[in-house]
């Protein structure tokens, strides 16, 4: 109606969205960066970190301290005593997996200025076994509300492997000036496809029936519906051609690129929130 101001709708209110990249890609700045712009444009956005390695993206996002890992809160590791499984040899959901905020202890995330961080653990001691149980966690963990929901992966195809992904609604695949960036979109691309496919889970070294019918309940259950492909430190609008022309040659769409920005980097370096900047007005976009 004419001289009305109707609330504008936040598209991606409810949805959950992985970043995921090779090593070194800049995942976690992106992240950082898109929550940012999207708190800024009236959302509430929960950050999870699902990175078993990195330890630097709780400052990226402003706060001082990290909240304890969901790993203690959810019992700890079944290779050292505890509860938490790998989805692969266990594809059982966790327990207690959608969780209110008013039922998690407070030392279990961090909030400032409408963003709200979470970590599912990290590899800590020798010999502690793998990341299984963290993407276990990452897998299942969330609270229900209206907010975008971002999560930071560990590098690698391995969480895809793991089936991560069918909880999630978007992937954004990060690409760096990398020849090996390049064919990691190409790999992930075409993973998130036999994800939305309904591609049969590993089930061949399931012993119990009860296992496999719970592993292709949950492959069923994928509501992947999008992928978007960001290039970051971008140097050059020449560079940014080859990598959209080497992309498009792999089926591969772009949806917008990050500038290499020296701010980025001395704020990493200061470990202090990222300043206004370049980065920052080209995530504006991209968001």
């Amino acid at each position: 109606m004419k001289g009305s101001n109707p609330k504008k709708v936040k598209l991606l209110n409810g949805m959950r969205i992985l970043v995921c990249g090779k090593g070194g890609s800049g995942k976690s700045t992106t992240v950082a960066l898109m929550a940012e712009v999207l708190r800024d444009k009236g959302y509430q956005v929960h950050v999870l970190d699902g990175d078993a390695s990195n330890l630097g993206i709780y400052w990226m996002l402003g706060f001082e301290r990290n909240p304890e890992p969901l790993m203690d809160f959810y019992g700890g590791k079944r290779f050292s005593g505890g509860k938490v499984t790998c989805p692969v040899d266990d594809p059982t959901p966790l327990p207690r997996g959608q969780i209110s905020l008013d039922e998690l202890p407070d030392k279990y995330f961090v909030e400032k200025n409408g963003i709200y961080f979470f970590r599912s653990g990290k590899i800590e001691r020798v010999f502690e076994g793998c990341d299984g149980p963290e993407s276990k966690i990452t897998r299942d963990f969330r609270v229900p509300g209206d907010h975008v929901t971002l999560i930071d992966m560990g590098a690698g195809l391995e969480h895809f492997g793991r089936g991560v992904g069918i909880s999630a609604d978007g992937i954004v695949i990060v690409i760096d000036p990398n020849s090996t960036s390049l064919l990691f979109a190409k790999a992930a691309r075409d993973m998130v496809e036999e994800i939305k496919s309904g591609a049969e889970p590993a089930i061949a070294h399931l012993e119990q029936p009860s296992d496999v019918e719970e592993a292709r309940k949950l492959a069923s259950t994928a509501q992947l519906k999008y992928l978007w492909v960001i290039l970051n430190r971008i140097r050059s609008e020449h560079v940014e051609s080859l990598m959209r022309g080497s992309l498009r040659e792999y089926g591969v769409e772009v949806v917008g690129s990050i500038r290499e920005d020296s701010e980025i980097l001395e704020s990493s370096l200061e470990r202090s929130p990222f300043r206004e900047c370049g980065a920052r007005k080209d995530m504006e976009k991209i968001v």
